[in-house]
């Protein structure tokens, strides 16, 4: 499963009304206008994607005067505007530039030359900050307490710029023993449904929309937090669902022990219980749930309690039973309501869940 398409060979377009349609490409910059003589234009922007760490840069057609109106950034990026050459101005950000956000570069139509002259228009540019990698995203969550592992970095950060760039350095896991469903889910350097699970349990503790990718206000948050020495005080919970050897149980871990193990029951006939890992995404204190049971006939149950969606229609909840332990649900993985309700008060959006 892919994080993301990498955005690559994106144009800049720098609209002038006055002095006409300015085009960037990657990696080159052209003017589609030809200024006349003594004019005082925008001749260049930084093209393509900039890297999180990197400048913008702009150039003109003159030498850009002393105390002169500045561009600025939209959303705004904390840096200053120097000028690299008397005719190009350069922002230098002092953090990161936020991955994976499209940035505007508005030079103001008050800017103006060493010899007077002013832009006249506002000119308008959009940069696209390239996207964070998977590496070091890995490395911001398991910083901040998200993952089952902690990541060491070979040396220190020598500047806020690079917060989005991934650094040298170790990974190892936080606990002595680790379920074998967990471990195998783990990959650095690769998206994976463990650094999905912790990047949905980041998103729900920062209020942000749960949708299990790196949006630029998730890179926003997590290097905020970085920069601030912010860390989870959340336990790091994870559930293994065993279907073999019989009977049929849960284990609850909680940063890496167990805290919890009941029989429960998994799915019968062509219901069986798919075997995978999965974050948990909806939790319902009571649900009503619909289906077809495995001889034809329907059923509606009403008043499901402690309801945790990991698979589709498929969840870890509670419901009475003569007995458990082997199949005999719908497809879901059934307990006691009683221990249903422990479960549900230890784990959260983002929980994996282990089937196996």
């Amino acid at each position: 499963m892919k994080l993301w398409a990498v955005l690559a060979g994106v144009a800049l377009v720098l609209v002038a009304t006055a002095v006409g349609l300015v085009i960037f490409g990657s990696g080159s910059s052209e003017v589609a206008a030809t200024a006349t003589a003594g004019s005082f234009v925008v001749t260049s922007v930084t093209s393509g994607t900039v890297a999180p760490n990197g400048t913008i840069s702009v150039s003109f057609s003159q030498p850009v005067a002393v105390g002169s109106p500045q561009p600025s950034l939209s959303p705004a990026v904390a840096g200053r505007w120097e000028r690299s050459s008397p005719t190009t101005l350069q922002f230098v950000p002092s953090v990161s530039l936020p991955p994976g956000q499209a940035v505007q570069v508005t030079v103001p139509a008050t800017l103006r030359s060493a010899s007077g002259r002013v832009l006249g228009t506002p000119q308008v540019a959009t940069a696209l900050i390239a996207q964070g990698s998977v590496m070091r995203l890995q490395q911001l969550l398991a910083e901040e307490g998200y993952l089952p592992v902690v990541f060491k970095p070979s040396s220190p950060l020598v500047s806020d710029r690079n917060f989005a760039v991934a650094q040298k350095g170790n990974f190892s896991w936080r606990w002595s023993s680790i379920p074998s469903g967990l471990a195998a889910g783990w990959y650095p350097g690769q998206w994976n449904v463990v650094t999905q699970g912790a990047l949905m349990v980041f998103q729900h503790a920062s209020g942000l929309p749960v949708t299990g990718t790196p949006t630029p206000a998730v890179w926003q948050a997590l290097i905020s937090d970085a920069i601030q020495g912010v860390r989870t005080t959340q336990p790091y919970s994870y559930i293994f669902v065993s279907k073999s050897p019989r009977p049929e149980t849960l284990e609850l871990y909680i940063n890496g022990r167990v805290v919890l193990k009941s029989l429960c029951n998994t799915g019968v006939g062509i219901d069986t219980t798919q075997p995978g890992t999965w974050p948990i995404f909806e939790r319902l204190v009571s649900a009503t749930m619909r289906g077809v049971n495995p001889n034809g006939s329907h059923y509606v149950d009403h008043g499901v309690p402690w309801v945790n969606y990991f698979h589709g229609s498929i969840a870890v909840h509670g419901f009475v039973r003569a007995s458990y332990g082997f199949p005999q649900s719908a497809g879901c993985v059934e307990l006691p309501p009683s221990t249903a309700a422990q479960v549900y008060q230890q784990v959260g959006i983002g929980t994996l869940v282990t089937v196996a």
